[in-house]
């Protein structure tokens, strides 16, 4: 039998890292020791499994290489969303909420150019995937103990970052746009799009547990992570 018990400890903060409410759960596994008439035996196995979130190019994917350099794993919820193009029962809701033929081609390159173009056509595209990106990844921390999942700070993914522990990467809006431009030199655009969709970023930021500062290079951000998360 599994038993698992949630801790939530009180707050408390650095200079630039900030450690809120941690709510890492450790898992107890009774099986077999002498107890009375019965045997019982266990062990103690701390679960370190976040979400981790951050505005465009706010450093999510350099901190996730460092979490796999610790023996993390990783999962990005793009990557999610792009294996559910190869589910049949998601294709079909796209087709028939875009009113689409059924042999239309670029399916992909179709919904994100109809998700961009309005605040209701991101609410549909939202409604199709994010129950089965959250169940998703709902399993995957039931069924893993090392684990980072890579979500954006939008306001669907609310209630997950309140029954999780969770990590923010915090950086100035002039340092991500310098980031975002040794990239996407050619689409500016994209940049004020995404920012204007995770307007509601200060709610999510407010429900991390973990704030690490990344204004700086990536050996502070590693010496972030060893602080904040190895030491916690």
């Amino acid at each position: 039998m599994l038993l698992r018990l949630n801790y939530a400890f009180q707050k408390n903060r650095l200079i630039n890292a900030q450690i809120k409410d941690d709510k890492k759960t450790t898992a107890i596994n009774y099986s077999a020791n002498n107890h009375g008439t019965r045997n019982y035996s266990y062990s103690t196995t701390t679960i370190m499994n976040y979400l981790v979130t951050g505005l465009i190019c706010s450093g999510k994917s350099t901190f996730l290489d460092i979490a796999r350099k610790h023996k993390f794993e990783v999962i990005k919820s793009d990557d999610i969303v792009a294996s559910l193009y190869n589910e049949p029962s998601i294709v079909q809701k796209i087709k028939e909420y875009l009113n689409l033929d059924i042999s239309h081609n670029n399916l992909k390159g179709y919904v994100k150019e109809f998700f961009f173009k309005s605040k209701k056509n991101r609410e549909i595209i939202e409604a199709i995937f994010h129950p089965m990106v959250h169940k998703i990844i709902l399993n995957e921390f039931q069924s893993k103990s090392n684990l980072m999942v890579e979500v954006p700070p939008i306001i669907n993914n609310y209630e997950l970052f309140k029954e999780y522990s969770s990590i923010y990467i915090d950086t100035d809006e002039e340092m991500r746009i310098e980031r975002f431009s040794r990239y996407k030199i050619n689409d500016k655009d994209y940049f004020i799009k995404m920012n204007a969709i995770q307007n509601d970023y200060e709610l999510i930021k407010d429900s991390c547990e973990i704030i690490i500062d990344n204004n700086s290079d990536i050996n502070s951000l590693g010496r972030y992570f060893d602080r904040t998360i190895i030491a916690s």
